[in-house]
């Protein structure tokens, strides 16, 4: 395990990818990712919170300031889940120049099934733009 331990800890770029895995990332220890500058989550959440990868956040030194610039958040839907997390970037990310909020879910972009919910897309709309005045974003938050 030290041997894979060193190499998670030379790291830059991490991505993972996967759904439902909320529960998972809570009960792992994560080695430091020391040299970690680009962390990307494509996850599909349910009823957990992205909050789930906090500890892996806690875990990468450069993002533990959460020095990151633009945060792109796909297939918000204005549910708590992902407001919470909306708000714990805003909150956190200290050289936040940009948070694009996008309420289509990337899955059906570009298919018939993208409109197909447009009430439900437009109240997603709503819920990020409330946020756009309570967190005094300003022309750091897009709304597409």
């Amino acid at each position: 395990m030290p041997l894979l331990s060193t190499s998670f800890s030379q790291l830059q770029k991490l991505a993972l990818c996967g759904f439902r895995i909320e529960k998972k990332m809570k009960r792992l220890e994560y080695p430091t990712l020391s040299h970690l500058k680009q962390l990307e989550l494509h996850v599909l959440i349910t009823n957990e919170s992205l909050l789930a990868f906090a500890p892996l956040i806690k875990a990468c030194p450069s993002l533990n300031k959460l020095a990151l610039k633009v945060v792109e958040v796909s297939g918000f839907n204005g549910q708590t889940i992902a407001t919470e997390f909306c708000i714990y970037v805003i909150k956190n990310a200290i050289m936040l120049e940009k948070i694009i909020i996008d309420p289509i879910d990337p899955i059906f972009k570009g298919t018939p099934v993208e409109n197909r919910h447009s009430e439900k897309v437009e109240a997603a709309r709503e819920s990020a733009e409330k946020l756009r005045s309570k967190y005094f974003l300003g022309d750091k938050l897009i709304v597409l």
